[in-house]
């Protein structure tokens, strides 16, 4: 995906983006490209290193929402989950 799919997708202005990509360009985990079919876009693709890190930061990830949400009735994770979907929207 291209830089500003990116921003769009994570909600976050481009000049923070435009970091991101390259702190992790420089450690290896992404490299940027330029498109085939239009050389004015850079894409964005995950390298071996970068698609490595999807099984341990899922672990991670699980363990975290887990010690979030672990007092949590299921009817209130489903009205939590409600309204942070009405403020995202708000947002939007």
């Amino acid at each position: 995906m291209t830089q500003m799919q990116l921003s769009e997708h994570l909600k976050c202005e481009p000049p923070t983006v435009t970091n991101m990509v390259k702190s992790l360009e420089q450690n290896g985990f992404i490299t940027r490209k330029r498109d085939e079919l239009d050389a004015r876009i850079m894409r964005i693709y995950l390298t071996d290193k970068g698609k490595a890190l999807d099984v341990p930061i899922d672990v991670k990830w699980k363990a975290q929402q887990e010690k979030l949400l672990q007092d949590i009735s299921i009817e209130d994770r489903l009205i939590l989950r409600r309204l942070i979907q009405k403020l995202e929207r708000n947002l939007s």
